[in-house]
């Protein structure tokens, strides 16, 4: 007896050699599918030129928009929020402490 008998996986292996996609659909399938290819290699093209263009033309400068040291809004710093588990749930926001 085979381990990984997989009923639904033969059943879908049979359905699908009897009932295939019609022509139509597989080409509308196939078509869409190349318009979003070419629109996303479009987009990924012409955007960033796009948005330099519009830095230029309000009057800055690629090599100033290079030069900005951009801040790490990644890094972990300071104390963490306080613990609210002692709030009442109109008390959210408040600075509700647990030591009561």
């Amino acid at each position: 007896m085979e381990a990984n008998n997989n009923n639904f996986k033969k059943l879908m292996e049979e359905e699908e050699l009897i009932f295939t996609a019609p022509l139509l659909v597989e080409h509308k399938v196939v078509s869409n599918i190349s318009f979003l290819d070419f629109f996303g290699r479009t987009i990924e093209l012409f955007v960033p030129k796009i948005l330099e263009l519009l830095i230029v033309m309000t009057g800055g400068t690629m090599n100033q928009l290079k030069a900005v040291d951009l801040p790490d809004l990644l890094a972990e710093e300071g104390e963490p929020d306080g613990d609210y588990d002692a709030a009442a749930p109109g008390d959210a926001g408040n600075d509700v402490t647990g030591d009561k």
